[in-house]
């Protein structure tokens, strides 16, 4: 039984709480409601005694989340089941990686764990769940709820019933790109008895392939004394199919023996995008029939090549569907301000520029942080929309922990080492700032960390560092926060200092420009009728003015001015942008594009 229990704890620990659901013991009980959160009963096993309390907090969370509590939300489950399935990143890093501590904190200040006859460990804990914090969250990492089953998976495109187009069949010229394709055909025998065995199998299969050395050798025929390339070029545009299949074919000798490799691809004419590839060898065997071995070659390697081009195409059909589908005009929501809809779209991807980008907004034990969230969330889509970044190029984290916060620095560093410094990178943080009341050194304020115990909080500093060190042509941090221990808005996170603190201010490194919400003891103050923080919505106003062709210097200009009239005529107090470029760029970051 020990064996079992072990067992059983490993998986969950390595598969998440996503894949082992039975791992949860879904008993959680009401025990009060809040404004903002509710209070329920929980078990949790585990073999770890010091880890029972957190699994039966995850197993509280998993229970409103896929189970339902009774007295909460009419009883019923907040997410489908679906979800799991569709978004297991999403619940990876809620279990496996205790982001779920976000969301549910355990009250009980000594939970008593005993032992069971199967060696685990067993403790019945009160937990807090902050399910407006969880709702919001969830719709940014747009799960599907709970009765949406049936609407949220569309019927995918069937591979089998997709139709390759016309093929032009050609050598592939990567480790000869000075060679011309008719004379790669002429000098190389293997590559025209792939070719030609290749040609025969597409036939077979009823797709159509254009013959380009006939049509090479018509053209001549047709057109004496052309040069050689003028033809070629001619031909080529003669014989235009949306996809190209490129061959590259060899022969080994052994002992008497031939085998010959034939690898393909196909590329999308327009694109330029390799749609499918494969590769296939014989065994040497005791034959001189070189075609005959490229014949039986050619079959092996049609077996996959020809599914994999279907499937490829049939996510692409799917891709040009939704592309259909989001091109419908959308209505504008009630209350929504025309720079949250109104996105002008890049001309071109940006598949260099790299963005982290953090909101920070339900804390744990300080104030919330409002619009930091929405934010956040918001700038990510100009990023996608405007700025043209990829969404494989945009981190987002919405309530951040340390964890979080250290993992995004990682991962942006990664980035920058295999890119080789040949990117753009940028850094938003919206949240909470806090200072060192002795040293007066600023700090990012994670979601899990307390404003008086800075060891678990980040530092400014350290932020500068990191960002100042990677290799990259600039780094752009944008920080809508203040770091004097004022809230956003009214209050202090500091209650005993009772006070704003003017905090230490570092320098920025390397290629890097700091632009920050506020100065010295200043707020950075929320413009709550835009439901957003005043500097990034004056960000974002600036992005949708220009279309994200602007430069740092323009967009710099725009927000100062504007976030300092602003916040003295809705807020009534001061609010003034700083920026601070590195050294290394002092004279030259105003003409720096943010993308």
């Amino acid at each position: 039984m020990k064996k079992i229990a072990f067992l059983m704890m490993f998986l969950l620990t390595i598969a998440g709480a996503a894949s082992e659901q039975q791992a949860f013991e879904h008993d959680a009980v009401l025990v009060e409601n809040r404004s903002t959160a509710f209070v329920v009963r929980a078990t949790g096993y585990s073999a770890e005694k010091k880890k029972a309390a957190e699994n039966a907090a995850m197993s509280a969370l998993d229970t409103y989340l896929f189970v339902g509590i009774e007295g909460v939300n009419g009883g019923k489950p907040l997410l489908a089941e679906c979800a799991r399935e569709q978004k297991p990143g999403y619940f990876s890093r809620l279990y496996d990686e205790g982001r779920y501590s976000v969301f549910a904190r355990v009250l009980t200040e000594k939970p008593k764990a005993e032992k069971q006859p199967d060696g685990r460990f067993l403790t019945t804990v009160e937990v807090a769940i902050s399910f407006k914090a969880l709702q919001r969250d969830i719709a940014t990492s747009k799960l599907p709820l709970y009765g949406q089953e049936q609407v949220v998976e569309k019927p995918a495109v069937d591979a089998s019933a997709v139709e390759v187009p016309r093929l032009l069949i050609l050598p592939d010229l990567s480790q000869q790109p000075a060679e011309s394709c008719i004379a790669a055909i002429e000098r190389d025998a293997n590559v025209r008895m792939a070719m030609n065995s290749l040609a025969a199998q597409f036939t077979k299969r009823g797709v159509e392939v254009v013959d380009y050395k006939n049509a090479y050798d018509s053209y001549m025929l047709a057109n004496p004394g052309t040069d050689a390339a003028s033809a070629e070029a001619a031909v080529l545009g003669q014989c235009a199919t949306k996809a190209v299949v490129l061959v590259a074919a060899s022969r080994k000798s052994q002992y008497g023996s031939n085998g010959v490799t034939i690898g393909v691809k196909a590329v999308d004419s327009a694109t330029k995008e390799i749609i499918a590839r494969e590769e296939t060898s014989t065994r040497l065997v005791n034959t001189d029939n070189i075609a005959k071995l490229f014949d039986f070659a050619s079959v092996r390697v049609m077996a996959k090549f020809i599914p994999a081009m279907k499937e490829a195409l049939a996510q692409r059909m799917s891709k040009e569907q939704d592309a259909m589908v989001a091109q419908k005009p959308v209505p504008v929501e009630e209350n929504l301000d025309p720079i949250d809809v109104n996105l002008p779209k890049a001309t071109e991807p940006r598949d260099n520029t790299f963005a982290v980008i953090i909101g920070n907004e339900d804390y744990k034990y300080v104030a919330a942080v409002p619009f930091a969230a929405r934010d956040a969330a918001i700038f990510a889509k100009y990023c996608s929309v405007t700025l043209g970044l990829p969404d494989d190029n945009i981190r987002l984290y919405t309530n951040a922990t340390y964890g979080d916060i250290l993992d995004a620095i990682d991962d942006i560093k990664t980035i920058s080492e295999v890119y080789n410094g040949d990117i753009r990178v940028i850094f938003y943080y919206a949240g909470h700032g806090v200072p060192d009341e002795a040293t007066r050194n600023a700090y990012l304020l994670p979601v899990d960390a307390r404003s008086q115990q800075l060891k678990t909080c980040y530092p400014i500093e350290k932020l500068y560092a990191e960002l100042g060190s990677l290799k990259a042509h600039s780094v752009t941090l944008l920080l809508d926060a203040c770091f004097s221990g004022s809230q956003r808005g009214d209050g202090m996170l500091m209650s005993a200092r009772g006070v704003a603190l003017k905090p230490r201010t570092d320098e920025p490194k390397g290629n890097m420009v700091a632009i920050s919400a506020a100065t010295g003891e200043e707020t950075a103050y929320p413009y709550a009728e835009k439901r957003h923080g005043m500097f990034t919505y004056y960000l974002l106003s600036k992005l949708q003015e220009s279309g994200g062709d602007v430069t740092l210097g323009e967009l710099c200009d725009y927000i100062t001015t504007k976030v300092s009239q602003q916040s003295v005529k809705v807020n009534r107090k001061q609010q003034t942008p700083t920026v601070m470029p590195s050294p290394e760029i002092e004279t030259s970051w105003r003409t720096l594009p943010l993308r």
